[in-house]
């Protein structure tokens, strides 16, 4: 649709990047891997992070997912709440390995029970 309307690449990706930004999983299969939110994986403490992303649901509140030994752990920042309010301005895209770390840390290694 986008080559008929002679939609330039610009617009697409800014389109994809916004969509993948509010929905990701919904819209990962329409666009390019390049502008999906990163996934981040890590050690600390002997605790070994496979995996932590976010995800901005349709009601606006902001997941935050890691898997750690095997299991999926889920954070929930509800719409409205001051970290998922700044999460969604910077961009769930945006966070860098850093700050992903420190977000897991501070709400999904307190819910462990290893």
């Amino acid at each position: 649709m986008c080559a008929k309307y002679e939609v330039a690449p610009y617009w697409i990706k800014f389109i994809g990047e916004t969509l993948l930004e509010l929905a990701p999983y919904e819209f990962k299969d329409l666009f390019d891997d390049a502008v999906t939110a990163p996934r981040f994986a890590f050690e600390k403490d002997g605790i070994s992070v496979a995996e932590s992303r976010l995800e901005v649901t349709e009601k606006g509140n902001v997941h935050l997912y890691a898997v750690i030994e095997g299991k999926e752990f889920k954070y929930i920042f509800g719409n409205g709440k001051e970290v998922a309010e700044i999460l969604k301005k910077e961009g769930i895209g945006n966070q860098s390995e850093k700050q992903m770390q420190e977000l897991v840390e501070a709400y999904i290694f307190p819910k462990l029970k290893l």
